[in-house]
């Protein structure tokens, strides 16, 4: 069980209709994403390194995976939130919001190893229905690309960045949020010497030599429990089962210089993850996402009564009753551009609706 702290409401009050449908007012401009230019480094060379895209030196290296344009398996994704907007009807908001990866924002100019990703996102929200909401997270984290948003060590965004996609989120569902500049509602933490997964993949050692600091906030006067069940699995993100329900934290300690810090959000992925606030505003959203979305819900403790988070890899249970039986009212779909293209992590999605479970 977490500890408990005195939560302090919010100064913005919401009224919310029965239907979940009028927190949100959808329009064509939402689906609009802007052509976005690289003004932050838009002159380095840029080196391939084992498939890994390395750019910059010293302080200033980074580390990210190379992205080409991927629009017409992106369509599918698309069609993935029409499904779930067909099954679940009126009583479910359905929110698609693609995060884009590193290579959006860092990638210099005229190279041939990476593409830009707005046209791809507005490409997909083009497919989707009306009646699906779709997220540009792609301009706010555009606009504040001069800061830590992305990892230069690592291929994961980092906590800053997770935090304007949930303000951006929070902003369009229409639920209260607090910002990370109020100290009596957060705690800003750092690891430093944080160095992830690029040393590990490119073994360049400008690239280990150069570590980062890892920030994060932790929503210190917010009431909430954690609740994780961990799948058991075998082979390449086959669930087999499931272990018995653990209360735990939302958050797990990394020391300075841990790889690992990034897994202070839930701690991995092959888990599903409720958490119970006491915000109780009746609003219940459902996280369908790959890592890069657990460290999104941790900003959102003071803006839903109920927090579900799986993994797009690791389910087994028949997601159509899971939403009924806990009472749902939002699901994200929040995959990062390099996964919302592969057929096997729609096929999952579709099947996630419909398969028995597996205990």
């Amino acid at each position: 069980m977490n500890k408990v702290f005195l939560i302090v409401t919010t100064s913005l009050s919401i009224s919310f209709a029965a239907n979940a449908q009028t927190a949100y007012n959808d329009t064509v401009e939402n689906r609009v994403v802007p052509e976005y230019e690289n003004v932050v480094c838009p002159n380095v060379s840029l080196k391939m390194w084992n498939r890994v895209a390395v750019t910059g030196s010293g302080k200033d290296i980074r580390a990210f995976s190379p992205w080409k344009s991927i629009q017409y398996t992106s369509s599918e994704y698309s069609k993935v939130a029409n499904l779930y907007k067909k099954t679940f009807g009126n009583k479910v908001n359905i929110w698609l919001m693609p995060i884009p990866t590193a290579a959006a924002f860092y990638s210099p100019k005229n190279n041939a190893f990476t593409s830009e990703q707005y046209s791809t996102i507005n490409y997909m929200f083009g497919y989707a229905d009306k009646d699906v909401h779709c997220v540009d997270i792609h301009t706010i984290l555009g606009q504040h690309a001069n800061e830590n948003i992305y990892a230069r060590t690592d291929h994961h965004w980092l906590p800053l960045g997770a935090y304007y996609a949930a303000k951006r989120f929070a902003a369009l569902a229409g639920v209260p949020f607090v910002s990370i500049e109020d100290s009596t509602r957060y705690q800003h933490r750092v690891i430093h010497r944080y160095c992830g997964t690029m040393y590990h993949y490119t073994k360049n050692i400008n690239v280990k030599n150069n570590p980062e600091d890892f920030d994060f906030w932790l929503p210190i006067a917010a009431k909430y429990s954690t609740s994780i069940v961990q799948f058991k699995y075998a082979g390449v993100h086959q669930v087999t089962g499931e272990f018995i329900p653990k209360d735990q934290n939302y958050f797990k300690e990394y020391p300075d210089g841990s790889a690992a810090a990034y897994c202070t959000f839930i701690g991995g992925d092959a888990r599903l993850v409720h958490v119970h606030t006491n915000v109780g505003n009746g609003r219940k959203v459902l996280f369908v996402k790959d890592s890069f979305g657990n460290a999104i819900p941790g900003y959102l403790f003071y803006s839903f009564e109920d927090l579900h988070v799986i993994d797009c890899r690791y389910f087994n249970r028949n997601l159509t009753e899971y939403v009924e039986k806990q009472g749902i009212t939002d699901i994200v779909l929040c995959n990062n551009l390099q996964f919302v293209g592969q057929p096997k992590i729609q096929d999952a999605l579709k099947r996630y609706l419909t398969q028995n479970p597996t205990r």
